[in-house]
């Protein structure tokens, strides 16, 4: 299992151990779990210490050879006070001194998102190609890949036209040489019927 799966699980052990008691909803525990990482690492600085500390954690505990990281970067620009650029850079320049310390093979996956626009997740794309093209240094690869996360409960899953769309950018960002995953079926929102 892996640390993303293990992460999932807890959280939502979490949620039913807490929230649901409460009649809160997975979307609303989520928003609000992620809200708050995501203004902790809302910064140039931040954002490559945090990346730098991540690997350095798990390669201490685990001696791992390769990770990747993801993220949205667009939900770390602190309301426009920071340009994804200079936190996508840092973020990268952490990877970099992190592979550079350990020897470890490292990635970032860019994270779109189902709650967000066509236009927001064709910026993360056009990042994604943008730095995606840096070349390894010194195990450190930058961008290697995208991911479509966000709430089920939108039902984006099952809804045609946008499939088609987000289908379209992944196939762009698949030319460039990115990997993809895609987060379906992990509740009762979305998957087979």
């Amino acid at each position: 299992m892996t640390m993303g799966c293990k992460r999932n699980l807890i959280l939502l052990k979490i949620w039913k151990i807490t929230y649901r008691l409460q009649g809160q909803s997975l979307d609303h525990f989520l928003s609000r779990y992620f809200h708050g990482t995501e203004l902790i690492h809302s910064s140039p600085r931040t954002a490559a210490a945090s990346i730098y500390h991540l690997v350095a954690k798990a390669y201490r505990r685990t001696h791992l050879k390769a990770v990747e990281i993801r993220y949205n970067p667009l939900k770390r620009l602190r309301e426009g006070l920071h340009s994804m650029d200079a936190v996508v850079l840092a973020s990268i320049q952490g990877l970099e001194r992190a592979s550079m310390h350990y020897r470890i093979n490292t990635g970032i996956l860019f994270s779109m998102g189902k709650e967000l626009s066509l236009e927001n997740n064709q910026a993360i794309l056009q990042a994604a190609i943008e730095f995606g093209c840096r070349g390894p240094l010194k195990g450190a690869h930058g961008v290697v890949g995208l991911d479509m996360a966000g709430p089920e409960s939108l039902k984006r899953d099952t809804d045609t036209s946008w499939l088609r769309e987000i289908a379209a950018l992944m196939h762009k960002g698949r030319e460039k040489g990115l990997k993809i995953t895609y987060h379906v079926g992990e509740t009762d929102h979305s998957g087979p019927d």
